[in-house]
């Protein structure tokens, strides 16, 4: 029981109020007149009083601290190894410090856009359809940021406007990336499942802010 006691003691912190507090219940305790059959009791009582009410105020204020403890604590929010995901192109624009583009044209229906960051460097708007999706990067500077490491059997460039594009496939007729540079910025599109070259020209041809 006394290693018990101990080991509860340890734990305790006594403020001043409460020490006030403690001494004047026992104050008011020890002026009550005692029948002289109990004082034998009372002597041996009163230690133990003393060290309830010193319990139950320490384990009271031990209990708001950490309720307020409990309420006060801050969500923690944002990026998750440099990766930020928004609800917006302009959001992710925001973040970025320059515009970001987007694909008006895809061979599949979307149903879901999602916007990530890169380490404040690098846009990535995923576009998601049905058992199928379009992840188009863009960058500033000329390295290749698609991520795409596959050897692909096909590669072939052709002019889409102005731009001068690079595909790359397994077959001469469908391809899965096409990467281009423009105003300073490198440009990558991977498709899930690989589109004939007339879907190309349109998805490429009709990006725009």
């Amino acid at each position: 029981m006394k290693k018990r006691y101990d080991e509860i003691m340890e734990h305790i912190e006594v403020t001043e109020d409460m020490r006030l507090r403690i001494l004047a219940n026992l104050k008011t305790i020890s002026s009550v007149k005692q029948p002289v059959k109990s004082k034998e009791l009372y002597r041996k009582f009163l230690p133990f009083a003393a060290c309830l009410l010193l319990l139950t105020g320490a384990f009271a204020a031990t209990r708001l601290r950490s309720d307020a403890t409990e309420h006060t604590r801050p969500t923690v929010q944002g990026a998750v190894n440099g990766i930020s995901t928004f609800s917006s192109s302009e959001e992710l624009s925001d973040c970025l410090g320059f515009d970001v583009f987007q694909l008006k044209e895809l061979p599949f229906e979307t149903k879901k856009i999602t916007y990530t960051s890169y380490w404040n460097s690098m846009s990535e708007i995923t576009y998601h359809g049905n058992r199928q999706s379009a992840v188009f990067r863009q960058s500033p500077g000329s390295e290749d940021n698609s991520g795409d490491y596959h050897s692909y059997a096909v590669t072939k460039e052709l002019m889409v406007n102005s731009l001068r594009v690079t595909l790359k496939g397994d077959s001469q007729q469908q391809f899965h990336l096409g990467m281009w540079s423009d105003n300073g910025f490198t440009f990558s599109l991977t498709l899930s499942k690989e589109a004939p070259l007339e879907d190309w020209m349109n998805m490429i041809s009709n990006i725009s802010l």
